[in-house]
């Protein structure tokens, strides 16, 4: 599990750096206005989770893409600092982060500082005469409603059943929002990942103008992205309000679109905060994903994941 998150690390930080170093060139020439030793944080915080070995922060620098070298990339030197505050002016809790090259970023070594609903929370990570900074809120909390029958919140070996052919009119999910009275809209990302283990034609494919399933391993996962074994959207959404009741909902009736294969499959739905929502979707994300003195983003989920096993009728 650690060397996933890694990989997963390391290939997001290089999918960064790359996007760094475009807005720098012309016509795929570098440009005089090429910069190294610019610096980037790459972070999400989780509610109700600590900055730990499975949700690191990267702290890194650009470097030169003509002479540089990549293992200068990570910056592990930083005096880094996690503030936490019940409003945007009162500090209840701060903790200092701890660099690892086993996962190549900061952690909370003691698991000290839980990330915490109604907060915010403030970075700092401090490299020579240099301050980086950034700040985020934690968006609103987010349960999952379902058949019981249908889906299960737990990881098991033999995961309740769905008819892939049927799962948006029989078996659809209702994610309920609990949002403050000044807010009428959040993003949900959801992210549906396959749990099989690849095999030559295996797991098979639930489209059935396809062939029986993918006959090499980068073809059921792509080294890069995940895809088709991840798949990962993200929508602005504005939720019914109950009546009477202090949550409003949306229904997913379309979450099969990404079900790529049949057998056991994660589906996690996620609100995320308004920093990591501009990185994901505006050009030049990483200019917009609320770093002050650098590049990348800072910003923070509420996550609930499910499980099911689909199957054809």
């Amino acid at each position: 599990m650690k060397n996933f998150y890694k990989i997963n690390t390391v290939i997001g930080c290089l999918l960064l750096i790359g996007s760094l170093f475009l807005m720098s060139c012309d016509d795929f020439t570098a440009s005089q206005r090429y910069k190294h030793n610019e610096f980037f944080i790459s972070g999400l915080i989780h509610f109700g989770t600590f900055i730990d070995h499975e949700h690191p922060i990267f702290i890194g620098k650009t470097i030169s893409p003509f002479d540089g070298n990549w293992q200068d990339i990570p910056e592990s030197g930083a005096d880094v600092k996690i503030y936490e505050y019940s409003d945007l002016s009162t500090l209840k809790d701060s903790v200092s982060l701890t660099f690892s090259w086993e996962i190549v970023g900061y952690y909370d070594v003691e698991n000290y500082l839980k990330i915490k609903e109604n907060h915010f929370y403030k970075i700092e990570a401090k490299i020579g005469n240099e301050l980086i900074w950034a700040e985020t809120n934690i968006p609103p909390i987010i349960e999952i409603e379902t058949s019981e029958t249908a889906f299960t919140d737990s990881l098991s070996e033999n995961l309740p059943q769905i008819v892939y052919e049927t799962a948006n009119q029989k078996n659809p999910i209702e994610i309920r929002s609990y949002l403050p009275e000044t807010e009428n809209t959040y993003v949900l990302k959801v992210r549906l990942y396959c749990l099989e283990d690849f095999s030559f034609g295996y797991p098979e494919y639930t489209n059935k103008y396809m062939n029986s399933g993918p006959e090499k391993e980068n073809e059921y996962e792509d080294p890069m992205t995940g895809f088709p074994r991840k798949v990962e959207y993200f929508q602005e959404y504005e939720p019914t309000k109950i009546h009477g009741e202090q949550y409003s909902v949306v229904m997913d009736s379309q979450y099969s679109g990404g079900i790529i294969f049949f057998g056991d499959y994660s589906l996690t739905y996620s609100s995320i905060s308004d920093n990591y929502y501009k990185y994901l979707y505006k050009p030049e994300g990483y200019k917009h994903g609320g770093i002050h003195n650098g590049y990348g983003y800072f910003g923070a989920t509420a996550d609930k994941t499910i499980y099911a096993k689909f199957v054809s009728e």
